[in-house]
């Protein structure tokens, strides 16, 4: 799947978030939350797998994307909301238990070359997958 827009918040902002996991949707509260534009070059491609195992389903969400200038993630655990180009919204990452781990890795290649260096990937494994958003 690729999107045109990423934007990240502390995870810990969306405790008031409702999730509906057999429905597989996300309901934002009412709140302002503040999300930070991630300055994306191109698009974000992501990549997802089920698993299960013993009777529990984990998901494994990959995303990377290129970066237009130097950018500093977050030292918190983050969430992450990804935007198609026809305004669909998606979440990844939440505060909740179990507290899914949300990896965040920038990387340079050691000879900078092309429109950007930087490279941003995320990896998330968790009970959740990505989950289209709606607002209260």
């Amino acid at each position: 799947m690729f999107f045109h827009s990423l934007s990240i918040l502390p995870a810990a902002q969306l405790r008031g978030t409702l999730v509906a996991p057999l429905a597989r949707l996300a309901v934002l509260p009412r709140v302002a939350l503040q999300w930070q534009r991630v300055p994306v070059s191109g698009l974000v491609q992501t990549s997802e797998e089920a698993e299960e195992s013993g009777g529990v389903r984990l998901f494994t969400v990959k995303l990377q994307c290129r970066l237009r200038c130097p950018w500093a993630r977050p030292a918190e655990p983050a969430a992450l909301l990804l935007t198609t180009t026809g305004g669909r919204r998606l979440l990844l990452g939440l505060d909740r238990p179990p507290h899914p781990l949300l990896s965040l890795q920038l990387t340079a290649p050691a000879t900078p070359g092309g429109e950007s260096a930087l490279t941003l990937t995320a990896e998330y494994k968790g009970p959740y997958p990505l989950l289209p958003v709606y607002d209260l």
